[in-house]
């Protein structure tokens, strides 16, 4: 069958539609039989683009989800996901936050975790790196008072919140000492005695 001519030059327009719609059926994963031939042949080259970036950008999100699950940090530093409860004096953390400090050649850097209701939770970069850690613990509690804030650029009224741990669990002279291993599922509790000179204030 001879080709079509336009100005006197054959036609290639269909030939041109037809190697830009290959790339959308590879980069997403999709045969033609899923897709409409209709619909495609209404869709210019800028727009076959788009949608090939688009996919292969769901592609790349996809790996580095199934990266980071698979327990390596950012950094390329095996790590785990770690959690537990945080209690002080027998009785649950209200509100205060861990961290974890690599000692005796660890790699990677401290990590650190919230801890809300007794609870914490360390995955951001991947969770703690394997390995020995110091634990830093920094225990507060809410009195139910108020007090005049000292950061604010305003004067304010903010709650009242005290230290309940002794000082010396929250800085490098911690004593608690725990290991993240690759084979643990990833719980560490933490627990820790009262200040004997009591609450600190913690605003």
């Amino acid at each position: 069958m001879s080709a079509r001519m336009t100005n006197g030059l054959p036609d290639t327009s269909t030939k041109r539609k037809r190697v830009n719609r290959v790339p959308v059926f590879h980069a997403c994963g999709l045969s033609r039989s899923k897709l409409d031939p209709g619909s495609l042949g209404k869709l210019d080259s800028s727009v076959l683009q788009l949608i090939v970036f688009n996919c292969a950008l769901v592609k790349l999100t996809i790996a580095a989800s199934l990266l980071l699950m698979a327990g390596c940090s950012k950094d390329g530093v095996p790590s785990k996901i770690v959690y537990g409860d945080v209690t002080c004096g027998g009785e649950p953390v209200a509100l205060g936050r861990v961290r974890f400090v690599p000692i005796d050649e660890t790699p990677g850097p401290a990590s650190t975790g919230s801890v809300v209701d007794g609870e914490y939770r360390i995955e951001s970069r991947g969770g703690v790196p394997l390995g020995k850690h110091r634990v830093e613990v920094f225990p507060r509690k809410k009195t139910g008072r108020k007090v005049m804030g000292a950061h604010s650029l305003e004067p304010a009224e903010v709650d009242e919140i005290v230290l309940l741990g002794p000082p010396e669990y929250e800085g490098p002279n911690s004593p608690l000492v725990r290991e993240v291993t690759d084979d643990m599922d990833g719980r560490i509790d933490i627990e820790i005695p009262l200040n004997p000179d009591g609450p600190r204030p913690g605003n």
